[in-house]
């Protein structure tokens, strides 16, 4: 899977490491833009396990910044090492939208299937 922001860009998404993955017992290459990755941190999520178990811990400056199960915990994920995006990658957008509306960002969700318009009634 090629990598949204990547392909918007036109920018390749290449190969950059190869390691053996102790849990499935197979080598695994990892595929990673760190431009899509970077331009991830601008938006304001730390990397994959901050956004899976919360807290400030994983976030820039955070006691666990740059711990290796930062990364690890989801290696397909572009905040981690791989090129997928996730609806948890839609964290800060969920709390800006929450900043603007008065409500929780638990309020707002992303999804990986398309949802059809819907009239709001006034």
């Amino acid at each position: 899977m090629e990598n949204w922001f990547c392909r918007l860009a036109g920018v390749p998404v290449t190969a950059i490491a190869k390691y053996h993955d102790d849990a499935c017992g197979c080598t695994i290459e990892a595929t990673h833009n760190t431009i899509a990755h970077e331009i991830g941190h601008l938006l304001g999520p730390p990397h994959i396990r901050g956004l899976q178990v919360g807290g400030d811990d994983y976030r820039l400056g955070g006691s666990k910044q740059d711990a290796p199960d930062g990364y690890t915990s989801g290696i397909a994920n572009v905040m981690a090492g791989g090129d997928q995006v996730w609806p948890a990658n839609a964290v800060s957008w969920q709390e800006r939208m929450a900043q603007h509306t008065g409500t929780s960002p638990r309020a707002w969700w992303a999804t990986e299937n398309p949802l059809p318009p819907k009239l709001l009634n006034a």
